[in-house]
């Protein structure tokens, strides 16, 4: 079934001398099988042609200098696969005035009248079949425009992940080189304490120590291989939780107790205030690894004299966790990047902190794995951070209860 587009665009407009000419004409039309509408004026045609038209009939007598502009326009501001056929009725072969400056500027047929019904039927047919090849070509143009439009932007979407997987592998050829320093240099200071405690030549204090150191870095060896395996089993599908009810603020109190001895070595203030008691479903021991994570993140990124703040909270059916320092802060440019694997603000070797790069990357999947988001802000190098987690309260727990519990101290290291 043909649109009301496609109809407009096959009507034949006819601007007669008079009404009841304009009338006759279309009535001769219809009978002829041409869709015809009679038009008072060439201002009312000049509309009509805009909303669409297959072919226009006027007569010499209707063509006037006061209205010929406002036809000349319409005719002039057609896109450039549009021609709109014009026939025009006149009574003498050669026109004059306003009519010759329409047949000099327009696709102008000129029918001398009087004009046998044949003659113009005949004339209406042919400039209709010549419309309909112009709306082939603007067909053909719209497809050739889309497809040139398709293919742009498949070349942006390939330029786009091309640079992605440069990225992507620059990013993964940094970690395996951060991956081989973490490794290297724990190792290193494990071989030369063995070697001295084989020789024997030690004194117990020194013994202690070394001992100390390798215990130390064998510690730290294991939380490097668990990152790694936590990724493992992300990646694959296979890191599994349990769900039972979880208080978050004996689980946030639980990694400040942890991370307490450390905060106080690095000479940082931690400050951890329960607005109201949270609870939700969740593994606590998964949880109590994204906080643990985010709190030690936090500092060993703050210098001597900072303070890290935690924030428990229940809000909108959420149980809202906030974590606060006055540290070195994020860089804009490595902001939206921070919760991607094998991603860090300071990827070279030689950075002041050491870690791996995938703690932050499994915080967003624990916290996305317990229903919840996590988010960083940070108004620049500097300013200090802060990372929010949002976890869905359990169902049938309120957000009410107004008990407020202040815990001290100072933090732990991180998982990264």
């Amino acid at each position: 079934m043909a649109t009301l587009a496609d109809q407009r665009n096959e009507r034949v407009l006819v601007v007669a001398a008079t009404g009841g000419d304009g009338a006759l004409a279309s009535t001769l039309l219809d009978r002829a099988g041409l869709s015809a509408d009679a038009c008072p004026s060439i201002a009312s045609a000049v509309d009509e042609i805009r909303a669409g038209a297959g072919a226009l009939v006027i007569a010499e007598e209707a063509v006037e200098p006061a209205s010929l502009p406002l036809l000349l326009a319409v005719l002039e501001e057609q896109p450039p696969w549009s021609d709109l056929p014009v026939v025009a009725l006149a009574t003498a072969p050669l026109p004059t005035g306003p009519l010759l400056q329409l047949m000099e500027r327009g696709n102008v047929t000129l029918l001398e009248r009087p004009v046998r019904s044949v003659t113009l039927v005949t004339t209406l047919r042919s400039a209709l079949r010549a419309r309909r090849r112009q709306y082939e070509v603007r067909e053909h143009l719209v497809e050739r425009a889309r497809a040139v439009a398709e293919r742009e932007r498949l070349l942006v979407e390939a330029h786009a992940a091309r640079d992605e997987a440069e990225a992507s592998n620059r990013a993964k050829d940094e970690f395996l080189a951060t991956l081989s320093h973490e490794l290297r240099t724990p190792l290193q200071a494990m071989l030369g304490w063995t070697q001295l405690l084989r020789s024997r030549e030690l004194d117990p204090g020194s013994a202690a120590k070394g001992l100390e150191t390798i215990e130390r870095n064998t510690r730290l060896q294991m939380r490097l291989i668990e990152d790694l395996l936590d990724v493992s089993r992300i990646i694959t599908g296979k890191l599994a939780l349990e769900s039972v009810p979880v208080s978050v603020g004996q689980v946030v109190q639980a990694s400040v107790t942890t991370l307490r001895l450390t905060a106080k070595q690095r000479g940082v203030a931690l400050d951890c205030l329960e607005v109201a008691p949270a609870v939700v479903a969740g593994d606590s021991r998964r949880l109590e690894q994204v906080f643990s994570n985010l709190i030690g993140n936090a500092i060993k990124f703050t210098a001597t004299g900072g303070r890290v703040d935690v924030r428990v909270e229940a809000r909108r059916g959420e149980a809202i966790v906030t974590v606060r320092d006055s540290g070195r802060g994020i860089p804009p440019h490595a902001l939206p990047l921070i919760f991607e694997r094998f991603r860090q603000a300071d990827g070279s070797t030689t950075r002041t902190h050491g870690g791996l790069g995938l703690g932050l990357a499994i915080v967003r999947h624990l916290v996305e794995a317990h229903g919840g988001r996590v988010r960083a802000e940070s108004e620049g190098e500097g300013k200090g951070a802060s990372f929010i987690v949002s976890l869905p309260l359990r169902a049938a727990e309120g957000s009410s209860g107004t008990a407020r519990q202040r815990f001290s101290g100072v933090a732990d290291e991180v998982r990264d």
